[in-house]
This record gives structure tokens, C-alpha cells and sequence, in this order.
């Protein structure tokens, strides 16, 4: 098969998805682009505590890196109907709206690593508590918010004349 018939394949088998998952297609794809972001921010985190930069600036960093990744994979597949809205609106407003999930992201991970010796000596598990902490904000305000769905608006349609 060439890659485009590969492509439409994929568009297909997501399609097929999101009629039989219903209303749970959403947060299942939300979840597994936060699974892929997940392991972008802990490769990103790993690395910055490699090359020796602080516990709290390395994970504002790797917050933010992972951040931006969940915000292309989300807008491409996720809720790939808000594509022809401005990317760099939404990637304002999806970086905003995640802020607070990225506040308690960072905050537990931080926090955990500086209070729980057992997270201090393993700071990639207090990354991963933390990043599983701020996620179900960040869907529900991805959702409502960013990539919330406009409505069409209707025009006035002639009413029929009745007929006696």
C-alpha cells in the first residue's frame, strides 16, 4: 500500500473508533496523546537532571516541552475538527488552560521529591504522580475551552405555508 493509502486507512480505523466508543472516544484519545507526552516529559525531565539542571526548572521545562507535544497530537487527532481555527490561538489557550494542570503537575512532583525520601531518591516516579495528577484538568479544559466545538450558525429558514 503507498502512504496515502496507509493515511486513509489510519483516518478510517479512527473513525471506526470514535463511532463505536461514543462519548468516551475523546478522553481515550486525549489520554493516549497524554500517554506520548508522558514519555516526552520524562525523557525531557531525565535528560535536564543528567545535564545537571535544578529539580524545579528541569521540570518547568520538561512540563513545557510535553506541553507543546499534547497540543500538536491533540489538535491533529483528538479534536482534529478544531483544525481550521488559528494554531497559534490555540496553542495560547491551550498552554493557559493547562497552566493549572502544569501548576499541580509541578507541584506534586516538587513537592513529593522534597518532602518523601523515597520520591527524592526516585524523582522520575514523583514526575509521573505529578503529570497524572494535572491531566483530568487539562482534558476538561482542552475540551470546553480550546477546541470547544462552534456551532454552525443557523439562518432563518422559510416556515411552510400551510396548506388547509
Amino acid at each position: 500500500m503507498s502512504f496515502r493509502e496507509q493515511w486513509n486507512r489510519l483516518r478510517l480505523l479512527k473513525r471506526q473508533f470514535e463511532f463505536k466508543a461514543g462519548h468516551l472516544a475523546k478522553p481515550m484519545q486525549f489520554a493516549a496523546v497524554g500517554g506520548s507526552g508522558t514519555i516526552v516529559d520524562l525523557c525531557v525531565f531525565s535528560l535536564l537532571l543528567y545535564w545537571g539542571v535544578i529539580l524545579a526548572v528541569a521540570r518547568a521545562l520538561a512540563i513545557l516541552v510535553a506541553m507543546t507535544w499534547n497540543f500538536y497530537w491533540n489538535r491533529r487527532l483528538t479534536f482534529s475538527y478544531a483544525r481550521h481555527d488559528s494554531a497559534l490561538h490555540q496553542y495560547v489557550l491551550f498552554c493557559a488552560s493547562c497552566s493549572l494542570g502544569a501548576l499541580i503537575s509541578w507541584s506534586v512532583s516538587v513537592g513529593l521529591a522534597s518532602h518523601v525520601s523515597y520520591f527524592d531518591a526516585h524523582r522520575r516516579q514523583a514526575a509521573l504522580v505529578g503529570i497524572v495528577a494535572g491531566m483530568a484538568s487539562n482534558f476538561f479544559l482542552s475540551s470546553k475551552i480550546v477546541f470547544r466545538r462552534r456551532g454552525k450558525r443557523r439562518t432563518a429558514e422559510p416556515v411552510p405555508a400551510q396548506t388547509v
